[in-house]
């Protein structure tokens, strides 16, 4: 959970080249499209577009992956715009290794208990 809560913290801080320091290379990260993180520069430019910062509200193993619940706030930053979705509940399943995030995968609000992590209707791969 100190991964999350640091990568959250990280990115409502505007800290993104710190943000992006959490995720592992190669990574993946999924929120209607599916970037494949190669390189700091793609990690970067993965949370940079991640608009909105956001509070960690709970988070819970389900298989491998963790299940987080997060509370959409104002973020600091380059690429910061979260008008109305401040407010709003995100959820994410994380995989985590070596204290990294080698998978980010938006989830559905609420995550579904003991299911294997849902991606977007139809993904397009990116970078």
């Amino acid at each position: 959970m100190q991964v999350i809560r640091g990568w959250t913290n990280s990115l409502r801080a505007g800290e993104i080249k710190r943000a992006a320091g959490y995720f592992a290379l190669p990574s993946t990260m999924e929120n209607s499209l599916i970037i494949e993180i190669r390189t700091a520069a793609q990690a970067y430019a993965a949370n940079e577009g991640l608009s909105c910062g956001s509070k960690l509200v709970y988070a819970a193993k389900d298989g491998k992956y963790i299940a987080a619940v997060f509370k959409l706030t104002n973020r600091r930053g380059p690429g910061a715009s979260c008008g109305s979705g401040v407010g709003s509940e995100a959820s994410v399943y994380f995989l985590i290794k070596h204290d990294r995030i080698v998978d980010w995968l938006r989830a559905p609000n609420p995550p579904s208990p003991k299911g294997t992590p849902t991606v977007s209707q139809t993904p397009t791969p990116v970078i």
